[in-house]
């Protein structure tokens, strides 16, 4: 990890501040990483990186399909799929996982049950369980990462998820749906990437008695 982390570094010489920022982060995660992946492949037959995936959608008059490239899927000695995602900032709660809020390893773990993975060397992946869902916290702290296991049946929580992607979708094909800009406010940021559409500024002032 410490090896490929110099070369990847040694492409940027003329910015070392970029370098004396980013280095020791990178090292503490390496450094963390390297032990958690000495204990992980004991368990695992085989592991994939950037993966891509699809499941056809069943339940509608026109093709839908799932898509999704996965950061890692490990084949276990179990005879089970390991699903893991990298993240830098702060990776979802499990509570928000199991309600739905966060359902991207669920689905993932939904294309890997139905056999859904591509190989690089193009040869599908077999269809078999999945058990752990985790997310790995790169925070390049102390320590420099942590594991987060959000699930140890990541079919069984695939399964209502999948099911609840469906049931929405359905839904969103009825004429009669309006497409909401904010659907959950609570996790909404300042501004959403459709309030123009939806007019929220005018809105929000005619509420207020402000100006637009």
């Amino acid at each position: 990890f410490l090896e490929m982390g110099r070369l990847a570094f040694e492409t940027a010489p003329n910015r070392p501040g970029v370098t004396a920022f980013w280095w020791p982060r990178y090292e503490a995660v390496a450094r963390w990483m390297s032990i958690w992946e000495s204990d992980l492949r004991t368990g695992l037959t085989r592991t994939h990186a950037e993966i891509k995936g699809e499941l056809a959608l069943p339940g509608f008059d026109r093709p839908m399909t799932l898509s999704a490239r996965a950061d890692r899927v490990d084949e276990r000695a179990d005879g089970s799929f390991a699903i893991y995602d990298y993240k830098t900032g702060a990776p979802p709660s499990k509570k928000q996982v199991e309600a739905g809020l966060s359902p991207q390893l669920p689905l993932e773990a939904a294309i890997a049950a139905a056999g859904g993975f591509i190989a690089d060397s193009g040869t599908p992946l077999a269809a078999r369980p999945v058990s752990v869902l985790s997310y790995l916290h790169l925070s390049g702290g102390d320590p420099g990462a942590a594991e987060k296991k959000v699930s140890q049946d990541g079919s069984a929580d695939a399964a209502g998820v999948l099911e609840g992607l469906v049931a929405l979708l359905q839904r969103y094909e009825s004429e009669g749906t309006p497409f909401l800009s904010r659907p959950r406010v609570q996790f909404q940021a300042l501004w959403g990437d459709y309030d123009h559409l939806a007019r929220v500024r005018e809105w929000t002032a005619a509420q207020g008695g402000g100006d637009v």
